[in-house]
C-alpha cells in the first residue's frame, strides 16, 4: 500500500511512501518544523530528498535537516541551474555578494524580477510526444539496474569546488547578512525601492540555503544528483531518475558538470517560478504490476507547466507507461498566477485528487477553488482561518481510501 503524506509546515514539503522507499519532496521554510513532523510519522531514513527549487518555503526546511536530527539520507536530487553559482558560492561566498550588490546598483529598479517579462525571450518548447516516449521507452532501466550504476558523481563535483580555504558557514552568513545590510543601505541612501531592495536580498538568501544545503550533503556524504531545466528546454525530452519509482517531467539528469558560464550572478540564483522542477511518481496500469503502484503521483512544485503568454502553452508530455489516475500537488500553493496549470495536467491525466500547501493569505485563489469539492483537500486556510494539519491518503486501486485533512470547500 502507498501512502501520500502534505506535512503540516510552512510551505512544501511532501512524503511518498511506495515499494519500499520513502521519499521527500521540498522542505518547506524551517529544518526544526520539518524535522519535528518527519518524527511525528516515525520517518528516521529518506531513500530520496527532492528540492523543487531553492524558494524560501521548498527548500528552507532543508537547509540544516541532517545536523538537526537523526535522520539518514541516501540521495538529495537538487536543481542542476545551482551549479552555476556553487563553484564560486562555495569557496568564496563574499565574491557572490559583491556580485549582486554590484548587479543591484547597476539595474536600480528596473522590472528585471517581473517573471513573465524575464521568461518571454527563453524559447519555446516544441514537444515531440512519439519521439518522446520511443526515447523513454529505451532509457527505462529497472530500478536494481540503477542503484548498480550509481555513483557519487554529483557529490565528487562539490566536493572539486571545495578548497581547503573554504570559509566556514558562520563566515559565511556573516558575509550575507553583510550583503542585506548593503542594500538596506540603497533604500535609505540611494533612493532604492523597498520592493526592490525586497528581491535582491531574497537572492542574497537564496545563495545561502543553495551554500548551506550543498554543504550539508559534503559534511555528510550523501549523494547529490543533478535535474537541469535548461537541458529540457533545449533537447524537448525528460531523463533520469528512477524509472519505476520517480522521473522528471521537465528536467534531464547531468552526467556530467556543466559547463561554467560567465554571466550575471542574478540569473544564475534564478527565483523563476517557471525553472521549479516538476517530478512524477508513475503508477503502472500493467497486469503483472501490484495494484498498490497504480496510482501517479505528481509533484508540481512552483510550475506553471507551460510556456508562452501566461503560459497557457503546455509542455507535459505523459509517459506511455504512467498510470492516468493521478494526485497533484497544486501547482504554487494554488496561485492564480498558474491558472493554467491544472488544464494542462488534467488534459493527460485523470486528477483525482489535488493537494494544497504553504502558500500566502489569499490562497487558494479562483482556479483551485473552482475544483469540486471533494477532489481538492489543503494542508492549511487562510480564509476559514483553521490551523494547520496534515493530508494523509493510502493509495489501492481503483480506490482512495482513509483520506485524512482537511477537505477544501472554501
Amino acid at each position: 500500500m502507498s501512502r501520500f503524506i502534505a506535512l503540516p509546515v510552512d510551505g512544501d514539503a511532501f512524503i511518498l511512501q511506495r515499494a519500499g522507499y520513502t521519499i521527500l519532496v521540498d522542505g518547506g521554510k524551517r529544518s526544526e518544523l520539518l524535522a519535528s513532523e518527519l518524527a511525528r510519522f516515525k520517518v528516521t531514513h529518506l531513500d530520496f530528498v527532492v528540492c523543487t527549487h531553492a524558494d524560501e518555503d521548498h527548500a528552507g526546511g532543508l537547509v540544516d535537516l541532517l545536523g538537526r536530527s537523526s535522520i539518514s539520507v541516501n540521495e538529495f536530487w537538487l536543481p542542476g541551474a545551482w551549479l552555476q553559482s556553487l563553484p564560486v558560492l562555495l569557496p568564496h561566498p563574499k565574491k557572490v555578494v559583491d556580485e549582486l550588490v554590484g548587479e543591484a546598483d547597476l539595474f536600480q529598479d528596473r522590472d528585471i524580477f517581473n517573471e513573465k517579462i524575464a521568461y518571454a525571450g527563453e524559447s519555446e518548447i516544441n514537444a515531440r510526444q512519439i519521439e518522446y516516449n520511443n526515447f523513454r521507452k529505451e532509457k527505462h532501466l529497472d530500478i536494481k539496474q540503477r542503484e548498480q550504476e550509481k555513483s557519487g558523481r554529483g557529490l565528487d563535483w562539490l566536493k572539486e569546488w571545495v578548497k581547503p580555504s573554504t570559509v566556514s558557514s558562520v563566515d559565511a552568513a556573516r558575509m550575507f547578512r553583510n550583503g542585506e545590510r548593503r542594500i538596506k543601505y540603497r533604500v535609505r541612501k540611494k533612493g532604492m525601492s523597498s520592493q526592490t531592495a525586497a528581491n535582491w536580498i531574497r537572492l542574497i538568501k537564496t545563495a545561502q540555503r543553495i551554500r548551506e544545503i550543498a554543504l550539508q550533503a559534503i559534511d555528510h556524504n550523501v549523494c547529490v544528483r543533478w535535474f537541469d531545466h535548461k537541458d529540457f528546454r533545449r533537447k524537448n525530452y525528460a531523463e533520469g531518475g528512477e524509472p519505476e519509482l520517480l522521473i522528471p517531467l521537465n528536467s534531464i539528469e547531468l552526467t556530467a558538470p556543466p559547463t561554467f558560464v560567465v554571466g550575471l550572478m542574478h540569473k544564475k540564483l534564478s527565483t523563476l517560478n517557471v525553472h521549479s522542477l516538476v517530478f512524477l511518481s508513475p503508477g503502472y496500469d500493467e497486469a503483472e504490476v501490484p495494484e498498490h503502484s497504480r496510482f501517479s503521483v505528481v509533484f508540481t512544485g512552483d510550475s506553471p507547466l507551460g510556456y508562452g503568454k501566461n503560459y497557457a502553452q503546455s509542455w507535459l508530455i505523459w509517459p506511455n507507461e504512467a498510470s492516468t489516475r493521478t494526485i497533484a500537488t497544486a501547482p504554487h500553493h494554488g496561485s492564480e498566477s498558474n491558472a493554467h496549470a491544472y488544464a494542462h495536467l488534467q488534459a493527460v491525466t485523470d486528477v483525482l485528487i489535488w493537494i494544497r500547501s504553504g502558500g500566502l493569505s489569499r490562497h487558494p485563489e479562483g482556479t483551485y477553488r473552482s475544483i469540486p469539492i471533494g477532489s481538492r483537500y489543503c494542508t492549511n486556510c487562510p480564509h476559514l482561518g483553521l490551523e494547520r494539519r496534515v493530508v494523509e491518503l493510502y493509495m489501492v486501486a481503483p480506490f482512495l481510501i482513509d483520506v485524512k485533512g482537511y477537505q477544501c470547500s472554501c
